[in-house]
């Protein structure tokens, strides 16, 4: 395993969510949305999502593409589904509840009798651009890097996550979903961090990273 520790954090600081877009956005969905429960397991799929934009009060959310990946998850006080405001989201997305999560959700036509509010139709680009500088990194990633790469930013972006979402889902889980990585390679590549002190996982959770994780395998 090679030990240089030049590469930097796969999560920059120029990809923070635009917080002054999420207050906005949340005032609309708390003024015109329902409290809704789910329990863990529960798919929220078709006009139940794409109709609606979410507010996280509690739990966890992820974001599917179908059963055998996942692209984003959702926690506490987090915002989801504002490209559905245009019918911008993808068809065949879902959500699926990792754990019991209470959220409030507010249909799209809220949102469209606003945009003659020059500071909703900022919010909603701010976030919409947000999202589209988020997924062309991810992408980037995806692209430019080999196996070790692909886990190594999926580690990094667990790491990140809360803990309720890392005690729901298992690292390989996680990394193979994310990444497409086969659960050979990184069982491998996961044993490996292991042995070497960078990463603790418990019952094949993530606890922590313990240090940088080196730049190449």
């Amino acid at each position: 395993m090679n030990n240089n520790q030049t590469c930097p954090d796969y999560m920059s600081p120029e990809l923070s969510a635009p917080n002054q877009s999420f207050d906005l956005l949340k005032d609309i969905i708390k003024r015109y949305g329902q409290t809704h429960y789910a329990r863990a397991g529960q798919m929220i799929r078709d006009a139940d999502f794409h109709s609606q934009v979410f507010w996280v009060d509690s739990g966890v959310l992820l974001l599917r593409t179908d059963a055998q990946y996942s692209i984003a998850n959702f926690g506490k006080n987090q915002l989801i589904g504002v490209n559905n405001i245009f019918q911008g989201g993808m068809p065949d997305h879902y959500l699926e509840v990792v754990e019991d999560t209470r959220y409030t959700v507010c249909p799209v036509e809220h949102f469209l009798r606003h945009l003659d509010d020059g500071r909703v139709v900022l919010a909603i680009a701010e976030h919409i651009n947000w999202q589209a500088m988020v997924m062309a990194f991810y992408v980037s990633v995806m692209l430019r890097e080999d196996a070790y790469g692909k886990v190594k930013f999926a580690l990094e972006l667990l790491s990140k996550a809360s803990a309720e979402f890392r005690d729901h889902i298992s690292v390989v889980k996680f990394v193979c979903e994310r990444t497409g990585v086969s659960k050979a390679h990184a069982h491998s590549i996961l044993k490996q961090l292991r042995l070497g002190g960078y990463i603790e996982m418990t019952a094949g959770n993530l606890v922590q990273i313990f240090k940088h994780l080196p730049s190449a395998y």
